[in-house]
């Protein structure tokens, strides 16, 4: 709730949620949001658009609450991946720039 309430003072409609909270809380919902991560952030989307709107009736923002989850306790080795792989969502992270020859 206090999350929401600073979406609704600070009018930015981004709420970070910390899987590793969520491993601790609930660990199939983790579950589910890592192995259906199209189907799954689409819904907390809805349910939290659905409960800051009941909270805050007459608020407007920029655009709908996005939930952006962080901190998620999973690697997977690129070789590993199936074809059908590209439908999660990975992340490179380069600690140096190279050059390129």
């Amino acid at each position: 709730m206090q999350k929401l309430e600073e979406i609704h003072l600070l009018e930015r409609p981004f709420l970070n949620v910390n899987c590793a909270h969520m491993k601790q809380i609930d660990k199939t919902m983790l579950n589910q949001l890592l192995a259906y991560p199209q189907e799954v952030i689409p819904i907390f989307d809805i349910a939290v658009n659905e409960l800051f709107f009941t909270i805050y009736e007459n608020d407007t923002l920029p655009h709908q609450i996005q939930v952006r989850p962080y901190n998620v306790d999973l690697f997977r080795n690129m070789r590993c991946l199936d074809p059908e792989g590209w439908k999660n969502r990975i992340y490179f992270c380069f600690s140096k720039e190279f050059d390129l020859i």
